[in-house]
């Protein structure tokens, strides 16, 4: 396992997926684990939300401080621009 603190943006896991609710966590801790058997290969999400809630949770695992970062996990930037397309290998 291994733990991420910084500000932390998610999305509420119960609000309507078209239309979102945004949490910014200014002071959030990120735990993930190992990838599950037969995935991608992908480290899971264990936990997320304020660190002072979840740090006593997990005291041994390390914890990765990055303060004045944002972390966003599971966002994927599918976007590109154009004069990038004759560049894509």
């Amino acid at each position: 396992m291994q733990a991420y603190r910084a500000a932390i943006l998610r999305f509420r896991p119960d609000s309507d997926p078209a239309h979102p609710q945004p949490i910014l966590e200014t002071d959030g801790l990120l735990v993930t684990g190992p990838p599950q058997a037969g995935g991608t290969g992908a480290r899971q999400v264990l936990a997320v939300g304020p660190y002072a809630e979840l740090a006593p949770r997990y005291p041994a695992v390390p914890v990765t401080h990055w303060p004045g970062r944002v972390i966003a996990p599971g966002f994927i930037d599918l976007h590109i621009h154009y004069p990038q397309t004759d560049v894509i290998g």
